[in-house]
């Protein structure tokens, strides 16, 4: 029993710090164009790069990301090109577009949906804007910044649950050497 009790923590303790990887998502750690850019020009191609590895399912749209323009009509991307941790996508009519500066002009709302190794489906948006004077990055908005919210959350919980898990087999482990010490005296 003394064994179980000594033994019991421990397992406790490596299970807990096994199980982060498994509870984490896939974050968006890139974009092409940046969040909250200010470009000269609409971009020819988007590029989202993640944490991890993207799922691809032959026949399905798992990932994807679609574009909208300032006065919020679609604009039509080429088929998802999803390359390990990589999605990426061109405006299929770019050359067409990229003459009319004065209709391009304003913000652009990106969103996508992608599902990680883990299966776990990640929605997010982020925004950039579009201007014939531009001098480089913009400055980030409350409204613009990518949302990553949920990833925020889900890490804060995991790292709860792995305190938890520890508190509790360093409390087990406590109680077994106090109790063999008041046993000995």
């Amino acid at each position: 029993m003394k064994r179980f009790l000594l033994v019991f923590p421990a397992a406790i303790v490596f299970t807990a710090f096994n199980l982060v990887p498994s509870l984490s998502h896939t974050t968006l750690v890139a974009s092409e164009p940046k969040a909250n850019a200010v470009l000269d020009q609409l971009p020819r191609t988007i590029k989202l790069t993640f944490g991890e590895p993207l799922v691809v399912i032959e026949g399905k749209a798992v990932n994807y990301m679609t574009l909208h323009n300032p006065v919020n009509l679609e604009l039509t991307l080429s088929e998802m090109i999803v390359d390990g941790a990589i999605l990426a996508a061109s405006l299929e009519n770019f050359e067409s577009l990229k003459d009319d500066v004065q209709s391009l002009k304003g913000k652009y709302h990106l969103t996508y949906r992608v599902a990680g190794q883990d299966g776990h489906v990640i929605n997010g948006e982020l925004h950039f804007l579009v201007s014939a004077k531009s001098d480089g990055e913009g400055e980030p908005t409350p409204t613009a910044q990518a949302k990553s919210n949920e990833d925020s959350v889900s890490r804060v919980a995991e790292m709860a649950l792995v305190s938890l898990i520890a508190i509790v087999a360093f409390a087990m482990s406590f109680i077994y050497i106090r109790s063999g010490r008041e046993r000995s005296s």
